[in-house]
């Protein structure tokens, strides 16, 4: 009888159709099954190989402030990646693609059902949830655009603003339903992937800068939703490595002049977060709780576990006596008895298993507008980004700088405290394109052996791609 209870049981099982095997436009009937894909886009988000640490690690591989130690480098992937040997066949690469286009598709298919009308006649439709909605869906699609281009396409050329047509990515605006349907699409160039992530990131702030901040708009904050700060600084962000370094400074003076952040004392913090914990100067982060760990750059970095990169003596030297970001306690580094560094900046002791994802923060906002109003193309705010620069270098140091009377050494020295603020967060690959100088062992800043190779599962099923060289 006991095995007729439990085979009558795995029939009644089987019967039941697979929830994922659902038509899309069946499976979303509710305001809280739209709710429940707006967490899928935050979960897709938050994988390492999303707006995770992976971009992180990938980027510090070819810029030239780590010595990579390549007997910890996996063969068939990152040893791959940092001889710059790229195929089509790198399980990491291929992950990363496909994370982020799947994450892309959720969050397209988020805006199919806000677009469509479908959920307004219902009981429980709630107008300002569905514009959080909507700008979560359009900020990721934004971002992750954002992220992917700066790895498979060559770099913007701010000296060429409008007319970048190197080839980019695909930007991906329609929800994929049924299979393969709708995937084949040319890519396309650099600039429209810059043009299209900053017209996502207006409609996402169209859509909800008149309801509030975060904490008017979610029941519990971390800085780990989007609002509209964390819209304004990843416009910042983009206008910025554009060239186009007035709107940037707006955006990021819009940030700072919030009142809602502050920099934090302890230059570790921001980078070692957990669960439901966040400081000030964080913008957005991307949680992680244990039973849904995000992917941080601890697993490349940390002294915990088998880290693949130390800092270089050469970027060290760079970093004054006192400099509290060389605090063993608090600060980016960890300095052993016999001298030899290794990165702390993602030190916990269970960073490798997960720790919070800090992708926005302030610093980064002050730096943006102090190299921004000083660059060609800004609004010359020279006491503005003194002032910016003068405050973050008197918190890292104790001491006040000395500011030169020469406009173009006071830029070389913001442009360094940006160098040391952002070290080991994936900025010093990108900075480096901006400014067209070499990459790591001189290669040239444009040279097509960095870029990375478009998976052939995409090669094979798209057939309108076309392969990196």
């Amino acid at each position: 009888m006991l095995m007729l209870l439990l085979l009558g049981s795995c029939k009644k099982a089987l019967d039941i159709e697979p929830i994922d095997s659902l038509p899309n436009e069946e499976a979303i009937t509710t305001p809280a099954d739209l709710k429940n894909l707006v967490e899928a886009v935050y979960d897709g988000m938050q994988s390492g190989l999303a707006l995770g640490g992976n971009r992180v690690v990938y980027a510090d591989f070819f810029a030239d402030d780590a010595k990579v130690i390549e007997s910890n480098l996996s063969p068939f992937g990152t040893l791959e990646m940092y001889n710059r040997t790229m195929t089509t066949q790198i399980n990491d690469l291929r992950n990363m693609w496909r994370d982020c286009y799947s994450t892309i598709n959720r969050a397209n298919n988020v805006l199919r059902v806000i677009e469509s009308g479908s959920l307004e006649s219902h009981i429980n439709y709630n107008s300002t949830d569905f514009a959080v909605y909507k700008a979560t869906a359009l900020f990721a699609r934004a971002s992750l655009h954002f992220e992917m281009v700066r790895f498979w396409g060559l770099s913007y050329d701010p000296d060429n603003t409008g007319g970048n047509s190197q080839l980019g990515i695909p930007y991906r605006k329609m929800a994929t339903l049924t299979g393969p349907d709708g995937l084949a699409m040319a890519r396309n160039s650099v600039e429209e992937v810059y043009t299209l992530a900053v017209q996502d990131l207006e409609d996402a702030l169209q859509a909800i800068d008149t309801l509030g901040d975060g904490s008017d708009i979610y029941d519990s904050w971390h800085r780990d939703r989007v609002d509209k700060w964390a819209i304004r600084a990843y416009l910042a962000k983009i206008h910025f490595f554009m060239g186009k370094y007035t709107e940037a400074a707006q955006y990021a003076d819009a940030v700072i002049n919030s009142g809602l952040f502050s920099l934090s004392a302890v230059p570790r913090s921001c980078f070692t977060q957990n669960s439901a914990n966040n400081v000030n100067e964080q913008i957005f982060q991307l949680v992680s709780v244990a039973e849904d760990r995000s992917g941080t750059p601890a697993w490349a970095f940390s002294r915990f576990g088998f880290p693949l990169m130390r800092p270089l003596a050469s970027a060290m030297s760079l970093y004054p006596t006192g400099d509290t970001r060389v605090n063993n306690s608090t600060g980016f580094y960890y300095v052993s008895f016999f001298g030899d560094s290794t990165i702390a900046k993602y030190d916990l002791p269970n960073a490798v298993n997960g720790i919070n994802m800090c992708v926005l923060r302030l610093a980064e906002m002050y730096l943006i507008v102090a190299e921004s109003n000083l660059s060609a193309g800004g609004n010359g705010d020279v006491a503005r980004a003194t002032d910016l620069y003068s405050e973050l270098y008197e918190l890292r140091r104790g001491v006040a700088p000395t500011i030169p009377s020469d406009q173009a050494q006071l830029l070389q020295d913001i442009r360094l405290e940006r160098r040391l603020e952002l070290m080991f967060e994936g900025d010093r690959l990108h900075n480096l394109k901006r400014m067209k100088e070499p990459l790591r062992n001189g290669i040239p800043y444009n040279d097509p052996s960095v870029l990375f190779k478009i998976p052939q599962e995409e090669m094979s099923g798209n057939s309108l791609m076309q392969q990196n060289p």
